[in-house]
């Protein structure tokens, strides 16, 4: 899951484009402008991340054991959830 500005997205890795292996990324449905939808402001407050990352298995990579926090605003109200390694959803 990637995180820019306001919006929210599904990054599925790798793929080969056909043209000499090359890797790339799919986005996977579409690019959720959560502002634009749902009058939300996104705010990651882990420093230094952009996006939450889950291998095979499931289990979370690239973040830290306390996991990634996520805060959003709305008319001057405030909420957050931070997302483990293991996907688990706390607020």
């Amino acid at each position: 899951v990637r995180f820019a500005g306001n919006t929210a997205y599904v990054v599925a890795r790798p793929r080969v484009d056909g043209v000499g292996g090359a890797q790339g990324a799919d986005t996977v449905g579409g690019i959720q402008n959560l502002y634009g939808v749902y009058k939300v402001n996104l705010s990651v407050l882990t420093a230094g991340v952009d996006s939450i990352q889950f291998d095979p298995r499931g289990i979370g990579s690239g973040f830290s054991t306390n996991g990634v926090t996520i805060q959003l605003s709305r008319g001057g109200y405030n909420s957050s959830i931070t997302i483990d390694g293991l996907g688990r959803v706390t607020k």
